[in-house]
């Protein structure tokens, strides 16, 4: 095997591009698993000495770990995963020799609710002195912090058979002997390390209420510095990151209805000046510099995903890098510990990831083609997504993202409406590939961010509260009718479908407005909000639950009518429901009761339901199905855009 080697100098600004077609041509029918098979490399990683590169190799559902030289082009296989039952979860280099390799496989221990649990395995990177690893009795776990130069332990965080509540640990990546250092704490449920690898913080969420507890020093006690109800103190502020002043914790905290970072002291106990906020969105991660030992920018999301530089020197690489990938969103994934080489990965809306090695410490710097994703894919084919907005019944202005088919004008169009799931998530430009296999198909897709979505402050995602099937609901509602108003949608030719809670507006918008739509789909969707209630309690979700959707007699009437599975008699179009059988989130029973309740009131429904499957589509032979279908269940009850005598698919 090899991967294509390309050099690009990021001092003379050379653009790299593929031949595509043109830009006004109709794009060419490509078939599915262009778009949603396993790609042949992905999850690329550095070695800490920047001298290898590690990557997961795909062939269909069996996955590959193999290794290569960072300049070299062959691959070498060094560890297999061949089950279907377990998953990659994550690939890291524990040294400069050693790989650990994460997985998840679904827990035979917990009847009737399905969870996976953690497990490891660790080989070297020319493919030997491998060994498996069960994380002890851990029945979840998660790396803090990865072994340093030539150490051997890593630092996780396990919960353990019988245990609430996670500890400490450093593991010896050799041996797997795990030495605890910090015992279970009754109010943590998340401990974090800083920079140093030292454990400094402790978070929980008990009911409404959250708590943060920090130390200065290793020696040191944790002190609670935060108790607050986060529904109703809007003064209270979360973990973001750690400073490399071990005495100053970054935070998150409201300003103006929207999320901006501070510096807290935890000596003085006292919050600094803001750091960064932004006028209409949340602010969402911090980016470090730990060679230096700075924060050098934080990130933020508006219609595209965009960062705020606190570095000139962090602010001048950026752009240097976006000149000679221009168009997309370039961003660091991997870097080597001296930091002399990186690992570039580039996407846009139509750019499906490709991913470059830069090397800083030439003269001049050199940008290096490592691989694409889908190569199979150019840009000139894929649609633009191209952002909206529209005014909800009630003023609230909703975001949204209209992609048409490739030169195909944008009226008339037979439309598939794709809300998101969360709820409290939200949609943006970026490279989507269910998204570009719809429009690929001759839908126009349209995404909205109803209220209840993330990203735009406290205000906006709290009016999704209590209005799951309402408000929420409308947003959808008003969207269709102004795709209709504006000509782009044929009012004949509408469809719905999403995932998790998109699944369930995708039910709920045939229940709610059956004249509105043709078709619906729905994959791992809530069909029952008192089932999904009742399931929650065992997560410990109630609390939120009743606060995010409702609970108890006073709700019990508003609850069974924003059901799809007590209304099923209203729903006209046709259904597609498809459901993982091990669905960790979203129980299967919720797909199979309305299955059987379609049925039995004679509606038109196709079930699907996918063994080794959770909350998603892990299983590349079950993802390329599901897909398959969903386009010909659209292709059936939408009717879009006749194409030219002879044309295929490729």
């Amino acid at each position: 095997m090899k991967i294509g080697l390309q050099a690009v100098m990021v001092a003379v600004l050379v653009m790299v591009s593929r031949s595509g077609s043109s830009a006004d041509a109709v794009a060419p029918r490509l078939a599915v698993k262009a778009f949603l098979a396993n790609p042949e490399f992905s999850d690329p990683r550095l070695s800490p000495d920047g001298k290898q590169i590690a990557l997961l190799m795909s062939r269909g559902d069996e996955e590959v770990v193999v290794a290569r030289d960072t300049e070299g082009e062959a691959v070498r296989p060094i560890g297999r995963i061949s089950t279907p039952r377990v998953r990659l979860d994550g690939l890291y280099w524990a040294n400069s020799n050693r790989i650990f390799v994460f997985v998840e496989e679904h827990s035979p221990f917990h009847v009737g609710l399905p969870v996976r649990i953690p497990w490891a395995f660790a080989i070297d990177a020319d493919g030997t002195h491998g060994g498996t690893l069960k994380f002890g009795n851990c029945v979840q776990a998660t790396v803090l912090r990865l072994p340093q130069d030539q150490t051997k332990q890593a630092l996780i965080q396990c919960t353990k058979h019988r245990e609430l509540y996670p500890g400490a640990y450093l593991l010896d990546v050799n041996s797997w002997a795990m030495t605890q250092v910090l015992p279970p704490h009754p109010a943590v449920d998340v401990w974090f390390s800083d920079h140093d690898g030292v454990v400094r913080a402790g978070e929980g969420h008990r009911g409404e209420r959250y708590s943060l507890y920090a130390r200065v020093g290793p020696k040191d006690n944790f002190e609670k510095i935060q108790d607050f109800n986060v529904y109703t103190d809007k003064e209270g502020f979360r973990l973001a990151g750690f400073s490399f002043d071990p005495s100053k914790l970054y935070v998150w905290k409201i300003v103006d209805g929207r999320r901006a970072v501070f510096e807290f002291d935890l000596v003085a106990k006292q919050l600094g000046e803001p750091i960064f906020e932004h006028a209409t969105v949340d602010a969402a991660g911090l980016i470090f510099d730990k060679l230096r030992r700075q924060l050098v920018g934080v990130t933020y999301v508006d219609d595209d995903p965009k960062r705020h530089f606190l570095s000139e020197e962090a602010e001048r690489e950026q752009m240097a890098i976006d000149r000679a990938l221009p168009g997309t969103y370039n961003e660091v994934v991997s870097v080597s510990r001296d930091q002399t080489r990186a690992i570039i990965e580039r996407s846009g809306d139509t750019q499906p990831p490709e991913y470059y090695v830069l090397t800083r410490d030439t003269q001049p710097k050199r940008l290096f083609f490592l691989l694409a994703l889908y190569p199979q894919l150019r840009p000139d084919d894929l649609a633009p997504m191209h952002a909206v907005s529209y005014r909800a019944r009630d003023g609230l202005t909703i975001p949204a993202y209209l992609t048409v088919p490739k030169g195909i004008e944008a009226k008339n169009l037979p439309v598939i409406v794709h809300p998101h799931g969360g709820p409290a998530q939200r949609d943006y430009r970026h490279y989507d590939p269910e998204v570009q296999f719809l429009a690929n198909r001759g839908f126009a897709v349209f995404q909205m961010n109803f209220r209840g979505s993330s990203g735009y402050g406290e205000t906006y995602r709290e009016g999704g509260d209590r209005q799951w099937g309402m408000a929420m609901q409308d947003d959808i509602t008003d969207g269709v009718k102004w795709l209709i108003e504006q000509g782009i949608a044929d009012p004949e030719r509408i469809g719905i479908f999403g995932s998790s809670y998109g699944g369930y507006a995708a039910l709920m918008a045939l229940v709610k407005t059956p004249e509105l739509f043709r078709a619906g789909a729905s994959y791992a969707g809530v069909t029952s909000l008192p089932r999904l209630l009742a399931d929650d309690q065992w997560y410990r979700l109630e609390r939120v639950d009743q606060h995010r959707i409702g609970g108890g007699w006073s709700d019990s009437k508003r609850l069974h009518e924003t059901s799809p599975l007590d209304n099923v008699a209203k729903i006209r179009a046709p259904v597609l429901l498809a459901h993982g059988e091990n669905d960790e989130r979203v129980h299967v029973r919720h797909a199979r009761m309305m299955a059987k309740a379609l049925r039995s009131a004679g509606k038109d429904v196709e079930y699907l339901e996918f063994a080794n499957e959770v909350h998603g589509l892990l299983l590349e032979e079950n993802r390329l199905h599901f897909y398959e279908r969903l386009g010909e269940f659209f292709d059936k009850h939408l009717a879009p855009r006749p194409r030219s005598a002879g044309e295929g698919e490729r």
